[in-house]
């Protein structure tokens, strides 16, 4: 299960970096074999492979807007943040609990 997790991980960022999609018609059907967990780190990862080349995507006016709205309202109350570490917990623990 690990080489398909990894071949698996590859292929999708590799078709994602390469701006080619049909990567993901081909792999979506294996999906299902991997685990939540598994399937959430390739989720991550390919963000990761996205977030590489972020400065090629431009922002809308619309996205512009919402990031200064966000960045203001975290100047106003920055004890509202939770650490990605802790969202990510709450949210295995919560699949842990469906499964």
């Amino acid at each position: 299960m690990r080489n398909y997790v990894s071949d698996t991980r590859q292929s999708v960022a590799k078709g994602a970096a390469s701006g080619h999609t049909d990567i993901m018609g081909n792999a979506a059907h294996n999906f299902d074999r991997l685990s939540v967990s598994e399937r959430i780190q390739l989720v991550e990862d390919l963000w990761d492979s996205i977030a590489v080349s972020t400065s090629r995507v431009p922002l809308s006016e619309a996205e512009i807007a919402e990031l200064d709205r966000r960045l203001a309202e975290l100047d106003r109350n920055p004890d509202a943040v939770v650490p990605w570490e802790e969202v990510r917990a709450r949210v295995e623990e919560q699949l842990r609990l469906c499964t």
